[in-house]
Protein backbone atom coordinates (compact mmCIF):
# COMPACT_ATOMS: atom_id res chain seq x y z
CA UNK A 1 0.00 0.00 0.00
CA UNK A 2 1.14 3.48 -1.35
CA UNK A 3 0.05 5.97 1.33
CA UNK A 4 -1.78 8.53 0.29
CA UNK A 5 -3.03 10.90 3.33
CA UNK A 6 -5.41 10.29 5.89
CA UNK A 7 -8.60 10.96 5.62
CA UNK A 8 -11.78 12.63 7.48
CA UNK A 9 -13.11 9.16 7.69
CA UNK A 10 -9.73 7.92 9.64
CA UNK A 11 -10.60 10.33 12.36
CA UNK A 12 -14.31 9.47 12.53
CA UNK A 13 -12.94 6.19 13.86
CA UNK A 14 -12.37 7.88 17.24
CA UNK A 15 -15.81 8.70 17.43
CA UNK A 16 -16.82 4.93 17.48
CA UNK A 17 -18.36 4.22 20.99
CA UNK A 18 -16.81 1.30 22.50
CA UNK A 19 -13.32 0.20 22.47
CA UNK A 20 -13.55 -3.46 20.94
CA UNK A 21 -15.86 -1.77 17.96
CA UNK A 22 -13.34 1.14 17.87
CA UNK A 23 -10.17 -0.82 17.75
CA UNK A 24 -11.66 -3.42 14.94
CA UNK A 25 -11.92 -0.33 12.67
CA UNK A 26 -8.63 1.20 13.63
CA UNK A 27 -6.98 -1.77 12.53
CA UNK A 28 -8.67 -2.24 9.30
CA UNK A 29 -8.76 0.79 8.67
CA UNK A 30 -5.92 3.30 9.85
CA UNK A 31 -2.68 0.97 10.69
CA UNK A 32 -2.57 -0.15 7.09
CA UNK A 33 -2.29 3.64 6.70
CA UNK A 34 0.53 3.55 8.96
CA UNK A 35 2.65 0.35 8.40
CA UNK A 36 2.68 2.22 4.85
CA UNK A 37 4.02 5.77 6.76
CA UNK A 38 6.55 3.59 8.22
CA UNK A 39 7.67 1.33 5.05
CA UNK A 40 7.94 4.78 2.99
CA UNK A 41 10.33 6.30 5.68
CA UNK A 42 12.58 2.92 7.00
CA UNK A 43 15.17 3.75 3.97
CA UNK A 44 15.32 7.12 4.47
CA UNK A 45 15.67 6.78 8.12
CA UNK A 46 18.30 4.15 7.59
CA UNK A 47 20.09 6.60 5.64
CA UNK A 48 19.94 9.37 7.52
CA UNK A 49 20.87 7.54 11.10
CA UNK A 50 23.45 4.76 10.17
CA UNK A 51 21.62 1.75 11.18
CA UNK A 52 18.94 0.22 10.05
CA UNK A 53 15.33 1.11 11.12
CA UNK A 54 12.02 -1.35 11.18
CA UNK A 55 8.41 -0.85 10.51
CA UNK A 56 6.61 -1.39 14.17
CA UNK A 57 3.15 -0.18 14.33
CA UNK A 58 1.97 -0.97 18.06
CA UNK A 59 -1.02 -3.47 18.86
CA UNK A 60 -2.06 -1.55 21.99
CA UNK A 61 -2.99 -5.07 23.38
CA UNK A 62 -4.48 -5.39 26.58
CA UNK A 63 -1.62 -6.90 29.09
CA UNK A 64 -3.51 -10.14 31.40
CA UNK A 65 0.01 -10.67 32.78
CA UNK A 66 2.43 -8.82 34.36
CA UNK A 67 -0.32 -5.32 33.39
CA UNK A 68 2.10 -2.06 33.83
CA UNK A 69 1.54 -0.11 37.40
CA UNK A 70 -1.00 2.42 37.17
CA UNK A 71 0.69 6.09 37.94
CA UNK A 72 -1.61 8.62 39.02
CA UNK A 73 -0.83 12.24 37.37
CA UNK A 74 -2.28 15.42 38.17
CA UNK A 75 -5.71 16.22 36.67
CA UNK A 76 -5.87 12.86 34.97
CA UNK A 77 -4.90 9.15 35.27
CA UNK A 78 -2.35 7.15 33.07
CA UNK A 79 -0.83 3.77 32.65
CA UNK A 80 2.93 4.02 32.25
CA UNK A 81 5.28 0.59 32.29
CA UNK A 82 7.92 2.05 34.77
CA UNK A 83 10.04 -0.79 34.11
CA UNK A 84 10.85 -0.08 30.73
CA UNK A 85 11.09 3.65 30.88
CA UNK A 86 14.62 4.83 29.92
CA UNK A 87 16.01 8.62 29.26
CA UNK A 88 17.41 8.73 25.45
CA UNK A 89 21.01 10.48 25.20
Amino acid sequence: MTFSGFTAKDFDVFEIPGLEPRMEVLIQQVRPKLEAIGEELAPFLTDLCGEPMHVHVAKHARRKVNPPKILGLPGRQTSVDTRRCRILR
